[in-house]
């Protein structure tokens, strides 16, 4: 009687990472022959091959699963005058979330729009990991209450600000994110 073989546990992670990958691989190949003759502007090719800890094969990866997710939401993309789709912010977000055990080194900014980055680099300049309030943040950002608030509401939904306590009636935030490089 042949006994199971089990994996260990970090070369059953190799594995099923290495599956993702040929899934991914294969998923664009499909797309892309579903839909031969659509040409795609991916505006973040140049942010993707600039990139200097990815291999070039992850890059090649992501521009094109990049540019498929686009072809699949062709619907409610931007079509230029010759038929050209334009790959936006939620196909790059979600080719990112897709290879995330790839794509582990700096990720997480690159999630966030550039207007977006800018306030997480005021607020992380300024307070670094200190407490601060809506107001303190308006004053450094020189943007207006409502503007600041809902930039705040934005990066603590995508885990860079949290939301730790309050001061009478004022919410007081803390930068969570500490490996800020920009």
């Amino acid at each position: 009687m042949n006994k199971p073989t089990y994996m260990k546990k970090s070369d059953k992670a190799l594995f099923c990472k290495g599956l993702q990958n040929t899934h991914l691989h294969d998923l664009t190949l499909i797309v892309k022959s579903l839909y031969p003759h659509r040409d795609i502007v991916n505006p973040y090719k140049y942010e993707i091959e600039s990139h200097p800890k990815w291999f070039a094969s992850q890059k090649r990866l992501l521009i094109a699963l990049v540019e498929s997710l686009t072809l699949l939401n062709q619907k409610y993309r931007e079509e230029r005058q010759y038929g050209e789709l334009v790959a936006n912010h939620e196909d790059f977000a979600t080719a990112l979330f897709l290879m995330e055990g790839e794509l582990e080194v700096a990720k997480p900014l690159l999630l966030l729009h550039s207007f977006e980055r800018s306030f997480y680099r005021q607020i992380w300049e300024e307070f670094g990991q200190r407490h601060f309030s809506c107001r303190e943040a308006m004053a450094v950002s020189g943007l207006s209450k409502t503007r600041t608030w809902w930039k705040l509401k934005e990066l603590k939904s995508k885990g860079f600000v949290a939301h730790v306590g309050s001061r009478g009636q004022a919410h007081l935030y803390k930068v969570k994110l500490r490996t800020y490089a920009l």
